[in-house]
């Protein structure tokens, strides 16, 4: 069909709807509404629903707690996404000014703060990690299918550095694998390794020996890994994005940069105020209290460690409560047998 045998005749005076005629041998009509665009499009906004979940889920909100939901792009205008997101988030999303020209604006931005442009000085960037960083470890000497030990959690805010200490297994053992991964499967096997490094211990007996290991990241893919053992090797390693252009200079800075970025903060003084609340009541509690005075320890020194502010102020609200719940059934009369009872 040459070209000038396709004709598009745009929106027709009876339907109101985009018309699209082909001559060939004879003339076929096609009719495009809302419905058949909304059909069409809808595997597509599909995907767009399962990545929107995951970034809702990620950043502890929900969607009642958006403030407002902003639209960029060619596709932002397409009425059948707005109708959509409306349907998923209860709310109708607004459109940027120019929409088509907002990612392009955001990308030269981002490319000016990295390359550190004066007139950009005043502005801030603030970017996460999009997939989980961590290393091989296994649970005992008998653990065939070691699994992730995540040291930098997905959306942890960039840069980030933090800090893990995993011990020997087994006695007279001589040395520890670290096995780098990137990835959010449970077994380290089902992620993409990305490095090792193969650190020597005393022989000693199971658990004495270990080997502190630290990860940094930072904004521009860089990944600086160091371990020290406790019997003084000392080994470090650099996992650099493959399409990082950057000359040996500029990268022997960024990681230099990277090795003196302070390790994230561990919780404040309330943290540690209700830890140690926790704690003292843990010895006055038996039975179930006191084993979910333990999970409460563990899973509140976990949130600590991976930085993230909202889930540490959801935690901090949730140990509030149980302190209180827990401290109002220990200050309770003896005679009050249905306080003291143990939980189902």
């Amino acid at each position: 069909m040459g070209a000038d045998e396709f004709k598009a005749d745009g929106l027709t005076a009876d339907s109101k709807v985009p018309v699209i005629r082909l001559v060939l041998d004879e003339t076929c009509e096609l009719s495009l509404d809302k419905n058949l665009l909304r059909q069409i499009c809808q595997p597509y906004l599909n995907r767009m629903k399962a990545v929107i979940a995951r970034a809702i889920r990620d950043s502890n909100l929900s969607p009642e707690g958006l403030d407002e939901i902003i639209l960029v792009g060619g596709s932002a205008r397409l009425a059948v996404l707005g109708d959509f997101l409306e349907e998923l988030m209860g709310k109708r999303p607004a459109l940027a000014d120019h929409p088509e020209n907002m990612v392009a604006e955001g990308t030269g931005i981002c490319a000016g703060i990295k390359s550190r442009r004066e007139e950009l000085r005043d502005m801030v960037m603030t970017d996460v990690c999009p997939f989980s960083l961590g290393i091989a470890v296994c649970n005992d000497a008998r653990d065939q299918n070691p699994h992730m030990a995540t040291m930098i959690a997905r959306s942890s805010m960039l840069p980030v550095s933090r800090k893990e200490t995993f011990y020997t297994l087994s006695d007279f053992q001589t040395s520890i694998r670290l096995a780098i991964y990137q990835g959010e499967e449970y077994y380290a096997a089902e992620n993409r390794k990305l490095g090792e490094m193969m650190m020597r211990v005393p022989a000693d007996a199971a658990g004495e020996q270990f080997v502190d290991v630290a990860f940094a990241y930072d904004i521009n893919g860089i990944l600086h890994v160091e371990a020290r053992a406790s019997g003084g090797d000392y080994r470090e390693t650099v996992i650099v994005n493959p399409k990082l252009q950057l000359g040996e200079d500029e990268l022997q800075k960024k990681v230099e940069e990277l090795k003196h970025l302070p390790y994230a903060a561990e919780g404040n003084q309330e943290d540690f105020l209700y830890i140690a609340k926790v704690e003292r009541i843990y010895a006055e509690l038996t039975g179930a209290r006191r084993e979910q005075a333990a999970w409460l320890l563990d899973v509140y020194r976990q949130v600590l460690r991976q930085g993230n502010l909202i889930e540490r102020e959801k935690m901090r609200n949730y140990a509030h409560g149980q302190i209180e719940a827990w401290e109002a059934l220990l200050s309770a009369e003896p005679w009050q047998g249905e306080m003291l009872g143990e939980d189902a």
